[in-house]
C-alpha cells in the first residue's frame, strides 16, 4: 500500500469516528451558545421480585430476587436466586434455588397493554430430603401494564413439577 493510499484510508477512518462521535451527542441550542450533551443509553437491566409455587413430589413456596439483561430486542437472559419452604408430609423445611433462564418477549415495543412471553432454562434446587438437584424449566408468562416504574407479571409452566408464579419487574425506559 502506498503512502497516499494509507493517508486516504486513515482519513476515511478518522472521518467515520468523528461522524459517529458527533452523532452520539445531542445538540441543544440555548440562546447564542450551543451545549453538547450525551444522549442517555436505554436501560438494559431489569430487577425482579417474585413469589413461586412448585407442585411436585413435594410442595414448595419461594420468594426470589434477580434480574434480566436485554440481549436484543426480544431476548432477555435472567438470573434468579430464591428461598422458601418445602412441605414434605406437612412439615415446612428450608428450600432454595438458582435459575438461569432465557426469556423471549413477543411484544418488546409495549404496543399492547398485556403481552405474552416464553421462558426456558435451567434451575438448581435445594430441598431438605434429596438435597441439590437440577431441573429444566419451560414457562409461559403474561406481562402487564406499567405501574409507575414496575411491571406486574404472572407465569405458569413446568420445571421439575408444575410451577406458577407472580411478581413485579422494573419497567424498561423503552419497551418491555
Amino acid at each position: 500500500m502506498t503512502a497516499g493510499a494509507r493517508r486516504s484510508a486513515y482519513g476515511a477512518r478518522l472521518r467515520a469516528v468523528v461522524v459517529a462521535a458527533v452523532g452520539a451527542l445531542e445538540v441543544k441550542a440555548q440562546g447564542p451558545s450551543v451545549v453538547m450533551q450525551p444522549v442517555a443509553a436505554p436501560s438494559t437491566f431489569q430487577q425482579e421480585a417474585r413469589v413461586d409455587l412448585f407442585l411436585a413430589s413435594t410442595t414448595m413456596v419461594q420468594g426470589a430476587f434477580g434480574g434480566a439483561w436485554r440481549v436484543d430486542e426480544n431476548v432477555r437472559i435472567v438470573a434468579l436466586g430464591g428461598a422458601g419452604s418445602t412441605f414434605a408430609s406437612g412439615v415446612g423445611e428450608f428450600s432454595a434455588r438458582i435459575d438461569l433462564l432465557a426469556r423471549y418477549v413477543l411484544d418488546p415495543e409495549r404496543r399492547q397493554q398485556w403481552a405474552l412471553y416464553g421462558t426456558g432454562g435451567l434451575s438448581v434446587r435445594y430441598e431438605a430430603a434429596p438435597s441439590w438437584r437440577g431441573a429444566l424449566v419451560a414457562l409461559v408468562g403474561l406481562e402487564g401494564p406499567m405501574w409507575g416504574r414496575w411491571t406486574p407479571f404472572v407465569e405458569a409452566g413446568y420445571g421439575g413439577g408444575v410451577q406458577a408464579g407472580f411478581g413485579v419487574r422494573r419497567a424498561l425506559a423503552t419497551g418491555r
